[in-house]
C-alpha cells in the first residue's frame, strides 16, 4: 500500500503541537485507513535535539575549534582570558505568532546567562 503522510502544526495547542495524518490506500486504489497521531515537543525533546546539533555540528565536524562536547564550550581559550564553561540550552514554548512571548522567553535566557556568568560549576559559556 502506498502511505501519505500529512503534516499540520496545531496553532491552538498551549504547546507547539504537530499533528501527523496518514493515510494508505491500497493497490485497488481505495482508501484503507486514517490514523492521527500528535507529536507535542517537550523541554526535555528539545534539549535533546539541539545537544545531538551541537555534537553533529559543531564537536565532530568541528566547526567551532572551541567545542569539544555538548556540554563544554571555551576549551583552548584559557590563554585570551576565556574559562570552559557549560553550554546553556533553552526553549521557548512560543508559537510562530506568539514574537512577544518569543522575545520575552530570549530575553530570559540571556539574563540567566548573564547572571550565572562564566565562573564556577554554574557558569555559562558565552560561545
Amino acid at each position: 500500500p502506498k502511505v501519505t503522510v500529512h503534516a499540520e502544526v496545531d496553532t491552538d495547542a498551549p504547546v507547539p503541537t504537530v499533528l501527523l495524518r496518514a493515510s494508505s490506500k491500497n493497490h485497488g486504489g481505495g482508501e484503507r485507513g486514517l490514523m492521527t497521531q500528535q507529536s507535542t515537543l517537550t523541554f526535555d525533546i528539545v534539549e535533546k535535539r539541539m545537544k545531538s546539533w551541537v555534537n553533529r555540528i559543531l564537536v565532530r565536524m568541528e566547526i567551532c575549534p572551541f567545542t569539544k562536547s555538548n556540554s563544554k564550550s571555551g576549551q583552548g581559550l584559557g590563554d585570551v582570558g576565556v574559562p570552559v564553561a557549560n553550554i546553556a540550552y533553552h526553549y521557548s514554548s512560543a508559537s510562530t505568532n506568539q514574537i512577544f512571548n518569543l522575545m520575552a522567553d530570549t530575553w530570559e535566557a540571556i539574563s540567566k546567562m548573564i547572571i550565572a556568568g562564566p565562573s564556577g560549576k554554574n557558569g555559562i559559556s558565552s560561545i
